[in-house]
């Protein structure tokens, strides 16, 4: 990776991969099904640059999440497996698909300091979810099961034709951050992968766009300046 120092430290009983960089933003970027990846980049990558760069954290304490989060300007909480209900006050479904209390146990303090820190993040897929859990939301642990709607929409993708064309719409409410983004469009088509969703919404945030079925796809926090 141009313009990146690499360099290995041990810290907190596990080996870490730290990168420095001066004049450009650094990102920590999560991701993996199986356990925590935490990496400092320059830009979202595409995992394979990853190779032999990575951090593998299994347990965190509050002042490691405040250290890895100084070292950075921004978090990115990738897709990935479901949140583990008891995190939200629920008793674990039958509906619920696979887990990863790892990422759970370094995602949920992680996300909350960073808010705290006033550090930009980005919540994709399960990453959205983070968001909403570690602000006190809750979740649908699995929506064909959970959600009474009289609209049905299939938020999880089983083809893999699906997967890379416009599966459904949802509805931009005005006066939001992606109301502006979109350039004035109330309605856009996109592409869900995902059987958990928000139920309860964590506080401050506020919705930014819904699919027909009433399930939120999009939050922001109104009162951070990202």
């Amino acid at each position: 990776m141009e313009g990146l120092t690499y360099e290995k430290t041990n810290h907190c009983n596990h080996t870490q991969n730290r990168y420095r960089q001066s004049g450009r933003a650094e990102v920590l970027l999560c991701f993996s099904k199986f356990y925590p990846l935490c990496q400092r980049v320059r830009r979202y990558p595409n995992p394979s640059h990853l190779s032999g760069k990575t951090q593998q954290c299994h347990t965190v304490s509050a002042a490691d999440v405040e250290e890895i989060l100084n070292h950075v300007d921004g978090v990115i909480f990738s897709g990935g497996p479901d949140i583990h209900p008891g995190l939200f006050g629920e008793e674990l479904m039958d509906c619920c698909g696979a887990l990863a209390p790892e990422r759970d146990a370094l995602e949920i303090p992680l996300m909350q300091k960073a808010i705290e820190m006033n550090k930009p993040v980005l919540g994709v897929c399960r990453g959205f979810q983070v968001l909403n859990v570690a602000t006190g939301g809750t979740l649908y642990q699995d929506i064909n099961t959970q959600l009474k709607s009289s609209v049905k929409i299939e938020h999880r993708r089983f083809s893999v034709e699906d997967r890379d064309r416009e599966v459904h719409k949802v509805n931009v409410i005005r006066d939001t951050p992606l109301h502006t983004f979109s350039e004035g469009l109330l309605q856009i088509g996109v592409n869900t992968l995902h059987h958990q969703a928000i139920k309860k919404l964590g506080e401050p945030l506020r919705s930014m766009a819904v699919a027909d079925d009433g399930i939120i796809e999009a939050v922001y926090h109104p009162d951070k300046k990202f």
